[in-house]
Formats: structure tokens, sequence, C-alpha cells
């Protein structure tokens, strides 16, 4: 059975927290956020940890600092806090992950074993007061400070907003905030009964054009059900507009059916959002 949205990003937040320019953390329904999006795992993991650090995934660097003496840590020391075995095993997994992708993860495999490394101590009790993290652009290089466990992300410019926002395209439109997201949905006016065997749940798709917005609704379906371990049984409703930043967009609303410990999990991440008792489906 595949990973259902609660276990995929169970593993990542262990990494990371998502955030925007509020920083605000990952929550239940960041996590629909991505299921909207219909994004796979690289761009999932991808999003959440340029969140995180500050810095995409092709310019990232990670260093660790003795905030003690102010040099660099020695990495066998996060070795001997992890266990060797149990390091040996984590880097191994990641090493089979990158083959499973087929190299469509966006980080290398020494970025992935700096993470984990870095993931680790964050998540330590009781992390050793002198170890410090930093995470920075390759291309400018590393400032020689961290920031605690947590770590130091550079500091991001007006360029860089403006950088960011050119890298959105299309395919990849999804709402920036959770707000937003509740309001756009809200906009649907969706409430319905609760079938058993069912879950309801949004999919947003971006396209080029007007046009090609069924073709990419079909893709966001396909990789939802890919992804989650669900099926699609049944439309609600369906709303198609512009988003704010101009990408003419497609919102479905649908029942879906899965395995009943898939059900449970995408039930507590929905939170009865479209559910209304003795509501009848708007089938459009």
């Amino acid at each position: 059975m595949g990973v259902c949205l609660a276990a995929t990003l169970g593993s990542a937040a262990t990494v990371v927290s998502a955030s925007g320019d509020d920083d605000r953390p990952l929550t239940a329904l960041g996590g629909v956020e991505l299921l909207i999006s219909g994004a796979d795992y690289a761009t999932i993991l991808d999003h959440l940890l340029t969140a995180n650090t500050g810095v995409e995934p092709e310019h990232l660097g990670i260093a660790f600092h003795n905030a003690a003496t102010g040099e660099r840590l020695d990495r066998q020391e996060v070795r001997e806090l992890m266990g060797p075995v149990r390091q040996d095993g984590a880097y191994e997994f990641l090493s089979l992950a990158t083959e499973f992708t087929g190299g469509a993860l966006p980080y290398t495999q020494a970025q992935l074993e700096l993470l984990m490394d870095a993931a680790f101590v964050a998540s330590m009790r009781q992390p050793p007061d002198h170890i410090s993290v930093e995470y920075y652009d390759t291309r400018t290089g590393p400032v020689g400070v961290g920031g605690g466990v947590s770590g130091r992300v550079p500091e991001r410019s007006e360029g860089t907003r403006s950088n960011e926002s050119a890298r959105v395209s299309p395919e990849s439109y999804r709402p920036a905030t959770e707000a937003e997201v509740i309001a756009h949905f809200e906009r649907l006016n969706v409430r319905v009964p609760q079938r058993p065997g069912y879950v309801v749940l949004p999919l947003m798709a971006g396209a080029a054009d007007d046009d090609a917005l069924d073709a990419a609704l079909a893709r966001q379906i396909a990789r939802a059900e890919a992804a989650f371990d669900v099926r699609f049984e049944e439309r609600i409703a369906k709303l198609i507009d512009v988003s704010p930043e101009g990408v003419p967009r497609v919102s479905m609303v649908g029942y879906y059916t899965a395995e009943e410990d898939v059900l449970r999990a995408l039930e507590e991440e929905i939170d009865g959002m479209f559910y209304e008792a003795n509501a009848e489906p708007d089938v459009r």
C-alpha cells in the first residue's frame, strides 16, 4: 500500500517546518495544501526543505559549527551521538530512496546525509549546547555562524523573493497560505454527506491557458491517486478561475475511496471541512 498523506508529511516534518513569509509551521491543513497541488514526492521535499532552509536545492549547503570554539564541528561527533550503525543504516536508506526515485529527488546524496544529521541533532531531547547548524547558499558560502540545532538560514532580500515568485509555473501553482486554501474552497460552498468508505478531498491544478485545465486536473487526480493510495470516484463541485498571480486554475472537490487506515488518516487531515449533516451533494 502506498504512503498516505499523514505518513508522507510526518516523515518530512522531522526535518523541517513549512513556512512562507510569515514563517508559519506545518499544520494538518498545510498538508492539504500540498495534496491540492497534486505534488509528487520530489516537489513536496523541495517545497518543505526550501521553506525551512531558505535556499533552493541546487545551491543548498549545510555546515555544522562548534559554538564553543567558533570552529567547524567535527562530524564524527554527530556520528558518535547517532551511533555508527544507526547512521550507516540511515545513509543506506537515503541511497535506496534516491535510486528508487530514479534521480527525481532535488537533493544529492551528500546533501541528504547532512540534512539527516541535522534532523537527528534537532530531534534530540537534550541536544549538546555547542552544536550549531548553518544552512547557506553555496554561491556565497557560509558566514561561519549557526543558529543552534534549529539552524541559521540566509537573510532574504526583496530580490530573492522576486526570484522565488518568478519560479512559480502554472503546473506547480498552489495557494500560498492556509487561509487562502480555506477561503478559496469556501467559495465552492461544498457541504456533503459523509459516506462510509469514502473521503472528500480538494484538488487544484494550474495551466498555461483555460483549454489545458481539464488535462492538468486529470494529471493531478492521477498523481493524488498514486501518491496517497486513493481512488477517485465522483466529482462534487468544480470551479474555474484565475489565481491572484494570474494563473488559470481549476479546483475540484470529490469523493475518493481507499483502505480504512488511509481513509482515517485523510479524514484527520481534512477535519470535516466539507461535511454537513443532511446536506445534498452539489454534483455538476
